[in-house]
């Protein structure tokens, strides 16, 4: 059976289909409002972020908690993270007071990783981890939607594209929309043909 888990405001359970569990890290777990919560499958881990707290991953074994995201930057909030191909992709990040403080056009990616193993985010010339500001967004980043080879990034009122290249851009972006966005995070569907 497959393991659901199901956000709520001051708890983090789950349910294997016949047993629920709290998986809940040991540093608490609050959001304010339903639909705050992104993230999703990366190399068999579940990725969950709330935007006041650091990101957690959890192995999907109901015996084990919720931990920090293995080399998530310290002092780092975000918007949104997605996965997206081997890479985690982070919008509207805080930085921190040290760490350049809120940059709401920013998006951030992670080095790509090895099935069943957590990425670096600290970019490096001998590594592909990234981050790139979408010049002339307006309304600050929203949330992302990979949708086939590309990864949707939308704000309130336009619409940007970011798509892997490989070699030394790793990604390319480009709005696509200065008209269409999105209300609120989780506010898209995937739709198959």
């Amino acid at each position: 059976n497959p393991t659901h888990v199901y956000a709520g405001l001051t708890g983090l359970p789950a349910h294997d289909g016949s047993v629920h569990a709290s998986i809940q890290p040991a540093q608490g777990w609050t959001i304010t409002a339903s639909g705050d919560v992104t993230g999703g499958m990366y190399n068999g881990f579940t990725i969950l972020n709330d935007q006041q707290h650091a990101p957690v991953s959890w192995t999907g074994a109901l015996a084990n908690i919720a931990v920090p995201l293995a080399n998530w930057p310290a002092g780092w909030l975000c918007k949104s993270l997605r996965p997206f191909k081997y890479y985690l992709v982070a919008i509207n990040i805080d930085k921190g007071v040290g760490g350049g403080g809120l940059q709401p056009y920013n998006v951030a990616w992670s080095t790509a990783a090895a099935p069943g193993t957590l990425p670096a985010w600290t970019p490096l010339p001998a590594n592909d981890a990234g981050e790139v500001t979408l010049a002339g967004a307006l309304s600050g980043l929203v949330d992302a939607a990979p949708v086939g080879e590309q990864l949707f990034i939308f704000e309130l009122t336009a619409t940007w594209v970011l798509q892997y290249v490989g070699g030394a851009f790793i990604f390319t972006n480009r709005r696509v929309s200065n008209s269409l966005g999105i209300i609120g995070r989780n506010c898209w569907a995937s739709v198959g043909r």
